[in-house]
């Protein structure tokens, strides 16, 4: 998932979402407080990941890695959302890799999840691989949330039906 939004969603997914881009809303400055009434929320029964791919094979042996794809790997991304992990956690892909050219990621917003998520490995203060973290509460979140998002504490969601179709115009 990625690119800009002009009305409150929520988009919710049985297994994981995958954050391949910017999200924003629409006119909405990267870097700048949210406002206005759009809103997004996401919500994975698994984990919410920060797509960040790399070349060959990480090491096994819990070692970290310098080998990033430079082609799917996002310099400073910014998510203005929602974010509940149901059953895991917020994380970016392959934290371990990659170096220190990824910059920061940049989350607007709030972050649920059962279990804290790695976005970065670090020395010191320095991230050493991944990406250092600028998490901004949106206060929004205080007063409204996106439409049909779930409690964090007490929802426990299933897929209630499921419609596979070839042809869009012919799901009903």
């Amino acid at each position: 998932i990625s690119g800009n939004y002009n009305t409150p969603l929520t988009i919710a997914s049985d297994n994981d979402i995958i954050i391949t881009g910017n999200i924003y809303q629409t006119g909405q400055s990267l870097g700048s407080t949210p406002s206005g009434s759009a809103m997004l929320g996401l919500i994975a029964n698994n984990f919410v990941r920060i797509y960040h791919p790399v070349a060959g094979t990480p090491p096994s042996d819990g070692s970290t890695c310098n080998v990033s794809d430079a082609n799917g790997t996002m310099t400073n991304p910014y998510v203005y959302a929602a974010v509940l992990a149901v059953n895991h956690s917020f994380i970016v892909d392959n934290y371990n890799c990659g170096g220190t050219g990824n910059g920061t990621l940049n989350m607007y917003g709030a972050i649920a999840q059962l279990y804290r998520g790695t976005v970065g490995t670090h020395s010191g203060i320095s991230v050493t691989n991944g990406y250092n973290k600028n998490y901004v509460y949106d206060a929004r979140l205080g007063n409204v949330e996106p439409p049909y998002f779930l409690n964090p504490v007490s929802a426990a969601w299933y897929v209630q039906r499921q419609t596979e179709c070839d042809i869009a115009s012919a799901c009903t």
